[in-house]
């Protein structure tokens, strides 16, 4: 395995007492909200998007709001409460029919994905199979992953022995 940064970021979360893929979806995800509220509030094409989403789900709404910067927030809410009011007097509440991800629930996933592939693939090297057994450990969602993956590749059995 080519052991790049994602590797090691997950090596080194193996030593704090969570699991790594669910510690470094977040902090990727914390990462990119502080860099939208540094800088991506002038991006049109990023207010837009999240515009025409109507905001943030409630998790990640309340996640923004922990990173800080009042402006941006006001910037952002804003934008959302502009296009509530227009469904509002257009008696369009299609937007609110069915729970759909927002920005930063579709790039959890997407980066989700990456950390199970990456600590499968890990598992795989004794260093970083040695650093699990020390003290390393994956929430039961992640395990279920990594097993899948494993048992498309026929090798099921090597986690559970």
């Amino acid at each position: 395995m080519d052991k790049d940064m994602i590797y090691h970021a997950l090596k080194e979360s193996m030593e704090q007492d969570c699991c790594p893929i669910c510690r470094r979806t977040d902090e990727s995800v914390r990462a990119t909200m502080r860099s939208i509220l540094y800088e991506g509030m002038t991006d049109m094409d990023f207010r837009k998007e999240i515009m025409s989403q109507r905001g943030f789900c409630n998790h990640h709404s309340n996640v923004f709001l922990e990173e800080g910067d009042a402006l941006a927030h006001a910037i952002v809410y804003s934008d959302a409460l502009r296009g509530a009011l227009k469904d509002v007097v257009a008696d369009d509440f299609t937007h609110y029919e069915t729970e759909k991800d927002c920005f930063f629930c579709t790039m959890a996933k997407e980066t989700e994905e990456q950390y199970v592939k990456a600590c499968y693939e890990a598992l795989h090297e004794e260093e970083f199979l040695d650093a699990y057994k020390q003290g390393g450990m994956l929430c039961m969602l992640h395990l279920h992953s990594i097993r899948k993956l494993s048992l498309a590749s026929k090798e099921a059995e090597e986690f559970y022995l």
